[in-house]
């Protein structure tokens, strides 16, 4: 650094009027210091860099290449050949987090607001030039000397997992700005007490006193929080006993299978010896916070449900065997002395194995792990780590800094692929070469076995145009590294639109591409099988339909975990879409882990489900036809809704001035009337209906017809249908064929047994290829005084489920609103019982379980016939044999309780 931070005091003033001469001097030559950041990178030349920067007017970034500055926005760049990048402009925030920067000076940057430099590798930070500088985030790097601006406006100071001791810590603390005339004090959080975290920061109870002398709170993270920290005793202390922490999630008096190896004595917190066997002990859990304190050379914890595991106390250690836990971090950077390390099948996202220079041995297969790297690990000879998220980058670091075995009598064996799962390491087959190279065996696992392993092809997309050579296509491509692009001259740019010459009509872009930008090219076949890292797709507005459709979605790269990839395939805003992706293959695309989207007006781009061939509307006379029981001159309500802005509704049987969209009330006429106009939603719920015929309504969406007397309801062929609520009345069967875009049915408490509930499943609309099954409410129970006649078998509701069609049934209501369950659930009739039971589908054995010794089980069927009958035996169990039985809702009453079963 230019000064000794150790003596900042002393140097303040030397500093304040050396900074007095400077500025006397620039301007009496009339010059003003440039404005910028300079910075340098561990990350290799070529390779990708992100970070964002906001500032007052433009920036210029020198030593990188590829990117395009934006104000406020995250940007990825090329790094030069000499690693040092230098923004130039009136920077006011900076984030450079897991950037790999070792060295940074924003001395030069007065609008400096605020600092993210997290996850780095820095060892110096000085930002006492930084006046307007309010906020600083360095957590995680190597730091050990750190000042801020004593003068300046800075609150928030967060540096935990860091050096800073001792001196070093003092003289941090004394160049806080003086608070004590704010109303809140500021936060310096110095400390991470977490379990497993790599801190080496150490401040005292005598420099949390001074920190507060100054108006600033001391803080500590635990995990989710940042604390009050009070302040360690003393200063840097030795610790008296090497110690190891863990925290399980088995519980107390659980077996905890664990082994270790040490010398001398071994002190247990949270665990105690049950048994000694020859080959080890055998220990039980006190509690879930464990502390192991002594000597441990090796330590296997394999299946004990660690959720921590903190070794950085633990110096002797050579040998870590952690496997099959839930863990999600592990650090061992304190462990130098470790030889061997297994911590395969966990949850564990990052692995730091630059403390362990003897480190001989790695199988960390299994986890979430982006990046490996081995610059430190010169004896590494062993390596499993298949089945992890190491691409791009991630293997350029690993197959750079791998130590170099081509002279050794041995070669080293690398595991870096599973054959036998979705493999999401990605090493191509040039990065195998340069591994083969340096004296690896590269392996994959297959079955049982290893075998050698040749690596992926690079990744590339190849696409087709009808357009003649010698005329254009338009690319937008944004890629992690360079692009080739054979079959078309140009010059491209990452992530901007370029206009390139045909060469060849069938075009291959090579790169790590992330998104494709490639509509209106009359485009008619794009393969993106190869292209790895590829997550978002526009080819709208190509020649992309039938075949060449079914093409394209085929040879879409699968995607896994929750995000889905995005491909644009229609854009509604034209006139003319010459692309067509049906339901069928949309359904494809997201079989794949892709969404299909579409550009619509006004609203952007948002999922599209798919076009559905139906058949043509067949334009009716939108009439609707009542027959009420009540009589001439009473009142009934209807709600009619119309999407036209003065509807013309025609009304014959009955009068009354309707309003759009509004319950109104009409006088009877005729028992029989009907309703003429431009209708998509209707709602006739108790009006003592005893016909309705919607059959020439051909904009009908929906219809609410509940609480009536209706026996029968004819719903097929209407092809704009969407949800129909029939629900109390005295329908036995529906036909609901010619209904393609129906989704929603409620036919609660009718008279719809196993034949009239299969008619509706031989007619209701298949939704197999919809992104969102379609629902049937079947069952209402759970209101006293309320009758429930239906009956569907497991088999009919397994049957429809294969036309994603989910059946529910309601439980309840809450807040106003109807609550649902799956309809297969068990559900109570009246009263809640103390007896449960259980079912053997195979053996048809109905078990009842914790009645009184003795007592009466019935099981009637759902029109109230008991059908059959047992004792309870002396320890209240019955067993019921029930081969003899339909398939079918049956009810078992045990006393006054019952329940209803569905078989």
């Amino acid at each position: 650094m230019k000064k000794n931070l150790r003596t900042f005091h002393q140097s303040k003033i030397c500093f304040l009027w050396g900074i007095f001469l400077f500025t006397m001097f620039t301007l009496a030559h009339g010059q003003t210091p440039e404005k910028k950041v300079v910075f340098k990178t561990r990350e290799i030349p070529g390779g990708v860099i992100t970070f964002g920067a906001s500032a007052n007017g433009d920036v210029a970034v020198e030593g990188v290449t590829g990117g395009v500055w934006q104000n406020g926005k995250d940007v990825s760049y090329f790094v030069g050949e000499t690693q040092t990048i230098t923004l130039k402009g009136d920077i006011t925030s900076l984030y450079l987090d897991n950037t790999k920067i070792e060295s940074i000076d924003v001395s030069h940057a007065p609008s400096l607001y605020s600092l993210s430099i997290k996850d780095n590798f820095l060892k110096e930070l000085d930002v006492s030039n930084n006046i307007q500088l309010e906020y600083v985030y360095a957590q995680n790097n190597q730091l050990e000397d750190f000042v801020v601006c004593s003068g300046g406006k800075v609150a928030r100071v967060y540096c935990i997992d860091n050096k800073i001791k001792a001196e070093k810590m003092r003289t941090l603390i004394e160049s806080l700005p003086d608070r004590t005339p704010e109303s809140y004090p500021g936060i310096l959080g110095v400390i991470d007490l977490s379990l497993g975290a790599p801190e080496g920061n150490i401040c005292t109870k005598a420099l949390v006193k001074l920190a507060q002398s100054k108006n600033w709170s001391i803080k500590f993270y635990d995990g989710l929080n940042y604390l009050a920290y009070e302040g360690s005793e003393g200063g840097d202390l030795p610790i008296e006993k090497d110690e190891i922490e863990l925290k399980t999630l088995l519980k107390v008096g659980e077996t905890f299978p664990m082994s270790l190896l040490g010398e001398g004595d071994i002190e247990f917190l949270g665990l105690e010896i049950s048994e000694s066997l020859q080959s080890g002990n055998i220990y039980k859990i006190t509690s879930q916070d464990i502390s192991i304190k002594g000597t441990v050379k090796s330590i296997k914890v394999d299946n004990c449900k660690l959720i921590t595991l903190a070794t950085r106390n633990s110096k002797a250690l050579e040998e870590v065997y952690c496997k099959n836990n839930p863990l999600k971090r592990l650090n061992l950077t304190e462990n130098k002395k470790l030889k061997n390390l297994n911590c395969a099948n966990t949850e564990i996202e990052n692995l730091d194995l630059s403390g362990n220079p003897d480190l001989e041995e790695l199988d960390c297969s299994n986890n979430r792990i982006k990046k490996l790297d081995f610059a430190n690990n010169q004896k590494i000879y062993r390596i499993y780590c298949d089945n992890n998220l190491l691409q791009g980058d991630g293997v350029e670091v690993l197959c750079l800094n791998l130590v170099n075995r081509a002279d050794e009598e041995s070669k080293g064996e690398l595991v870096v692929a599973n054959l036998n799962n979705s493999e999401q390491n990605i090493f191509y087959k040039r990065q195998i070469q340069s591994l083969k190279a340096k004296g690896w065996l590269v392996r994959a696992r297959q079955g049982e076995k290893l075998v050698n392993y040749e690596g992926k092809e690079e990744p590339y997309i190849v696409l087709t145009t009808e357009r003649k050579v010698g005329e254009k296509v338009e690319l937008r491509i944004k890629s992690v590294n360079n692009v080739n692009i054979d079959g078309l001259s140009g010059s491209w740019v990452n992530d901007k639109p370029v206009e390139y010459v045909i060469e060849k009509q069938t075009f291959t872009i090579s790169g790590e591409i992330e998104t494709l930008y490639c509509y209106g090219n009359e485009l008619t076949a794009i393969d993106c099988s190869h292209a790895d890292f590829l997550h978002t797709i526009d080819c709208s507005n190509n020649l992309l339909k039938g075949e060449r459709m079914d093409q394209v979605m085929n040879l879409l790269p699968t995607r896994s975990g929750p995000i889905f990839g995005k491909i644009t395939v229609i854009d509604t805003r034209l006139e003319t879409e010459n692309n067509v992706c049906t339901k069928k293959q949309s359904f494809e695309a997201r079989q794949k882990g892709w969404q299909t989207m579409q550009n619509v007006k006004g609203k952007g781009n948002i999922p599209y489900a798919g076009y559905s061939e139906e058949e043509p509307i067949v334009i009716t006379s939108n009439t609707i036809k009542f027959r009420t029981e009540k009589p001439v001159n009473s009142t009934i309500y209807l709600m009619i809704q119309s999407r036209q802005p003065n509807p013309d509704i025609k009304f014959v049987g009955i009068r009354g001035d309707f309003i759009n969209n509004a319950f109104v009330k009409y006088v009877v006429e005729n028992q029989e009337f009907s309703i003429q106009g431009d209708i998509y939603r209707i709602d006739c719920i108790d009006n003592g209906l005893t016909e309705l015929d919607l059959s020439d309504c051909h904009s009908l969406e929906s219809i609410y017809c509940g609480r009536n007397k209706l026996k029968s309801l004819k719903l097929n062929n209407l092809r704009s249908l969407i949800e129909v609520l029939c629900f109390e009345n005295q329908i036995t069967t529906l036909d609901l064929s010619g209904n393609p875009r129906f989704e929603y049915l409620n036919c609660t408490n009718n008279f719809i047994k196993e034949d009239g509930f299969q008619n509706i499943i031989n007619t209701i609309c298949n939704r197999q290829y919809d992104e969102v099954a379609g629902e049937i409410i079947f069952s209402n129970r759970s209101q006293e005084g309320l009758s429930e006649n239906n009956i569907a078998s497991k088999a009919q509701v397994e049957e429809i489920k294969k036309k994603n069609w989910l059946m529910k049934k309601v439980i309840g209501m809450e807040g106003g609103l109807l609550q649902f369950d799956d309809y297969l659930h068990k559900e109570e009739v009246f009263t809640s019982s103390s007896w449960y039971l259980s079912y053997d589908s195979l053996r048809k054995i109905l078990t009842i379980n914790n009645t009184l010794g003795g007592e009466v089980i019935c099981l009637f069927d759902m029109n109230g016939r008991l059908v059959y009958s047992q004792y309870a035996d002396s320890e209240g169990t019955t067993n019921l044999d029930l081969q003899h039985l339909s398939a079918g809702q049956y009810i078992v009453k045990v006393g006054e309780k019952a329940q209803v079963i569905i078989l």
